[in-house]
């Protein structure tokens, strides 16, 4: 159900993972991952991803947060990021 929006985000999501303590979203974006604060709707951490070629975007299409936060990503580029926090 839609309750409420994030601020300072105007692009698109294409992946979502909540971690284990509800507090938490981690959103997969063209060329980024965020970390998002649940209870503030501000994004406390951004990683963009790179790319290989200038003119081609990296979509990150999954994303996977185990117990001790740390995130997993795969993207259109099929480069797992790891980032650990």
């Amino acid at each position: 159900m839609y309750e409420d929006v994030f601020v300072d985000f105007s692009g698109r999501i294409l992946s979502l993972a909540w971690d284990d303590t509800g507090n938490s979203i981690v959103t997969g974006s063209i060329d980024a991952i965020r970390v998002w604060n649940v209870n503030t709707g501000h994004a406390v951490h951004k990683m963009t991803t790179g790319r290989t070629n200038k003119n081609k975007e990296t979509i990150v299409w999954c994303l996977a947060i185990t117990s001790d936060f740390t995130i997993i990503s795969g993207d259109s580029r099929s480069v797992w990021h790891i980032l650990l926090f």
